[in-house]
Formats: C-alpha cells, structure tokens, sequence
C-alpha cells in the first residue's frame, strides 16, 4: 500500500500469526486480539473472545483485551504516549504489538476505511526509495494478506484518537520473555469508562440472555458495577481533558507556560485519581459479582446431584438393593458438599481478587498523585 518495500523484519515465525476478518461486526478488537493470541500458542476465535468481553457489539475495551489474555497465561502492557521505535523493539522478540487509531486509508481493492480502528503490527521495513520506515500490519478489516503503511501515517492517526490517547498500542508475549512495565499517562479516566460501559453492556446480555442462574445474578451485579465506573472514570476523564487543554493552551509561551501548565498537570492528577479509584471499585464490583454467580451456580450442580442421588438411591431401595440405596445417599451427601465447597472457594476467590484490585487501584491512584504533583514542580521550575 504506497511503500517501496525494502529491508523488512518480522515477529518470528509469523506465518504462525492467523488473518482473520471481522466481518460486519464491530470486532476489530477481538479480532486483533484472536490473531495475536493464537500466535502465541493460545488458539481464540473472535467470537469466543467476544462471549466473554464483548457480548454486545460495540468498541472493545484496551483493558479487557489484556485481562482476557491475562487469564489465558499471557503478558500483556498497555503503552500510552508510544514511539514507533518502542513497537520495533517488540518485533524481533516475538511480542505482537496492537495498535488503536483513527484509521484514514485505503486497501488493495480500492475500498477504504475511517474510524476508530485496531490492528497488529507484525513488522517493520525501509522504504526501498525515500529511505522511510513503514509498518507491516494485520488488518481486522482485510484478510487476504500484509497490509503496509508508512509509520508517520500510524503517528497521525494515533494522534488523532482524542481523549489522551496518544500513539497508545498494547505488547502481548508469553512468560518466556519479558514487557516493560505499562503506561496509561493521561488516559486513566477514559479507559476505566471504556471498561465501566463494557460492564454495563455485558451485564445487561447476562441479564436478558442468561447462560445460567448464576449468570443472571452475575449481569445484575455486573451492571450496577459498570454504572458506578462509568459515571466516576466518566468524570475522571473530562477533568483529564480539561487539564490537558490547559497545559496545552500555554505549551511553549516563556513564563505563563510555568505558571500555568503546573495547574494542567494538578488537574490531570486529579482526574487520573478518580478514573483509577472508580475503575478500582468497578473491578471490585465485577469481582464479587462472579463470585457469587459462579457460587449459586456450584450450589445449583450440588442440588441437582442431590436429586439425583436419592433418584438413584430410592431407585435401588424399591429393588431390594441396599448397597444401591446406601450408595445413592453417599453420592448425595457428596454432591451438596462439593456444591458447597465449590461455593466457599468461588467467594473466596472473588474476595482474593476484589482486594487485589482494590489494592492495585489505591497503589495507581497514588502514583498517579505524586506524578501529578512531580510534573507540576518541574513545569514551573523550567524554563525560567
């Protein structure tokens, strides 16, 4: 597509990275998402992503996209503010990098795409003739083969995402290799309302569609849990904007810049405390909710065992066979404890994960203060 192909790198092994297609759904997320996991040796679907994270099709949250591969053994960071170079770093690694942009191009059938877009950058190469670096990419949205643009398009339409997000991309690798620590700078807020309107869209799907009692009780809680995330991340990330927008209403004017970017970056702070706290209690919420969905539903097995235990004991009774009956009861009495003990640790488990949540969330909120606090110091102080 437009480059003069060249020297070129590839993930290792890329041919092991699948092309899937989206189709007429909004999945380009999960999509991406499915390619990138089945290269790394965890076969997905996009729709067995989607049953879990995207049970209504709408825009895929960055922060579900890597607790899914999280909970399927895989590392995943998210990097806010990226350079081009970092993205190159992951290639030779065999660690796929997902990008989301406001994608403004065309394919080799001459049809074209505009939007919020995510696809997966699978290498990199110089352009033959102008010297230029450009990027080799899975697109969601074309299956046929590599897509190719030059990397100061990506820069543009990275930039042009709005809301703080700034050339954002997401690494996944295996535990045989290492990611950097991630980067949500400036988008704190906007993610945990991605992820809280993601809750309240999945909560009402196991309300109104129901795979099991419990998952009934689970959508409920899920969409209380979504609501409260939404409206405090929601607030978190207009105060982030209106932050942003003042640091960059004076970026680069000698002395009003030092006096007034500092209060942007409080601001900032401000808004990335609450988008981090209430993303934090969203979590919380969600956690205990399939806790205590996956509980009635180890109850519910335990009672079905207990019905048909005594079936089968009574059963045996009625022919004369007591061994039978005595071993109906046991498997009864066996069915109702396992439900039960299933139950205890599904609370506990959810209780395990609510508090690492809560914890993460204290932890982030208070890096977040004091990277607010340091960027101010040091706004005001340079320049003079």
């Amino acid at each position: 597509m437009g480059v003069n192909r060249g020297v070129e790198t590839y993930l290792p092994n890329v041919g092991l990275m699948p092309y899937y297609k989206q189709g007429s759904s909004n999945g380009c997320g999960t999509t991406s998402l499915a390619m990138t996991m089945t290269y790394l040796g965890v076969p997905e679907t996009k729709d067995q992503i989607d049953s879990v994270i995207r049970r209504w099709d709408i825009f895929t949250s960055p922060e579900d996209m890597m607790d899914f591969a999280r909970s399927k053994g895989l590392q995943a960071q998210g990097y806010n503010n990226g350079q081009w170079s970092d993205i190159e770093s992951h290639i030779p690694l065999g660690q796929p990098c997902i990008t989301v942009i406001n994608a403004d191009y065309g394919y080799p059938d001459n049809s074209t795409i505009s939007g919020l877009h995510y696809v997966v950058i699978t290498g990199f190469g110089i352009d033959s003739v102008n010297g230029q670096r450009y990027a080799i990419f899975h697109d969601p949205n074309w299956s046929t083969g590599d897509m190719y643009l030059y990397e100061s398009q990506f820069v543009t339409m990275g930039n042009n995402v709005g809301w703080g997000f700034h050339d954002y991309y997401m690494a996944f690798a295996t535990f045989a290799s290492e990611l950097p620590p991630g980067n949500d700078d400036g988008i704190q807020g906007v993610l945990g309302t991605l992820e809280g309107v993601t809750n309240i869209t999945n909560g009402l799907a196991n309300i109104t569609q129901p795979t099991s009692v419990g998952g009934f009780f689970q959508g409920i809680v899920q969409f209380v849990g979504g609501v409260v995330e939404t409206i405090g991340s929601g607030v978190g990330a207009l105060i982030q904007v209106a932050g942003q927008w003042v640091s960059g209403v004076v970026k680069g004017i000698p002395v009003l810049a030092n006096l007034i970017q500092p209060i942007g970056d409080l601001i900032n702070g401000v808004g990335a405390i609450l988008g981090d706290v209430f993303n934090g209690v969203g979590n919380v919420i969600t956690d205990l909710g399939t806790a205590l969905g996956n509980a009635i539903n180890d109850i519910g097995k335990g009672l079905t065992g207990i019905v048909r235990g005594l079936g089968s004991a009574f059963g045996s009774l009625f022919k004369g066979n007591i061994a039978g009956f005595v071993g109906g009861i046991a498997s009864a009495i066996g069915s109702i404890l396992s439900g039960i003990a299933s139950a205890i640790g599904d609370v506990l488990s959810g209780i395990g994960n609510a508090v690492s949540d809560a914890v993460n969330a204290v932890g982030n909120a208070i890096g977040d203060a004091a990277s607010a606090v340091g960027n101010a110091i040091s706004d005001f102080f340079s320049g003079w």
